[in-house]
């Protein structure tokens, strides 16, 4: 049995993106971002460095584009994002993950 990196690495940061937004927004009069893992920390220091960033291409783009949506409290618009990845055909039961998401 095989698992692509890409779905793993994409899991990954959507779970650490979950995890981690509620904690920042929670702690936002406390700026110590002490608590973000290192990859996660890394992937919003690139976008946010960045002065244009277009649609959504790669999978980490939806993360991100997903993780600014919910930091805004935009829930369902990070919902959209996070359904519309390319790695729900590579998940078994992938209908039961999306609906555990929303």
């Amino acid at each position: 049995m095989h698992i692509n990196v890409e779905t793993i690495e994409t899991v990954f940061l959507t779970v650490t993106m979950l995890i981690e937004v509620p904690n920042n927004i929670y702690d936002s009069n406390n700026l110590n971002i002490k608590n973000l893992n290192k990859t996660f920390k890394s992937l919003l220091q690139f976008y946010e460095k960045n002065y244009f960033i277009g649609s959504p291409e790669s999978n980490k783009d939806y993360i991100y584009y997903a993780k600014k949506a919910l930091m805004q409290g935009n829930w369902s618009e990070c919902y959209d994002l996070l359904t519309n990845l390319n790695i729900w055909t590579k998940i078994n039961y992938a209908d039961e993950a999306k609906k555990f998401l929303l």
